[in-house]
């Protein structure tokens, strides 16, 4: 696809030889000014065809800017969620170290798109529930999937 600079430069080059030809006779009895206007009158309809496919491409590439916008908006809210999910893991075991009913570091804490899961183990059934209370209190959270076991 030729880019716009080459097709107005060959527009130019066109029109150039247009108004060179328009001074040699031809077989024909023409008057400079009637060769003028005829090689005036192909430039305009060159120059207009160039405008249309300017447009043309302008068109286009506004339409792939939209595009590749959309894409970073959406890699952007990915980036933003991880970033929320990170804060989410990070405030529920801040929450469950700082209660001294439930073993912390016996919980695995994982969240995705603010869905919490708990793996490992609790010392009792209360310490379970609290885990899940606790998490359950932490601002960003959907959800909770408990999946602590009871230690023997």
């Amino acid at each position: 696809m030729k880019t716009t600079a080459q097709r107005l430069s060959l527009i130019a080059l066109c029109s150039g030889a247009l108004l060179m030809t328009a001074c040699s006779d031809g077989g024909q009895q023409k008057t400079a000014g009637q060769k003028l206007d005829a090689a005036v009158a192909e430039s305009k309809a060159q120059v207009a065809d160039a405008k249309g496919t300017v447009k043309e491409a302008a068109a286009d590439m506004e339409a792939k800017a939209k595009v590749m916008g959309e894409k970073v908006d959406q890699k952007l809210d990915a980036a933003g969620q991880a970033l929320d999910d990170t804060a989410i893991t990070t405030a529920v075991k801040a929450k469950l170290v700082a209660d001294e009913s439930v073993k912390a570091l016996d919980i695995k804490v994982t969240t995705v798109s603010g869905q919490v899961t708990l793996e490992g183990s609790a010392p009792t059934a209360a310490a379970r529930e609290t885990a899940t209370r606790l998490a359950l209190s932490v601002e960003g959270v959907k959800s909770v999937s408990n999946k602590l076991h009871i230690a023997s």
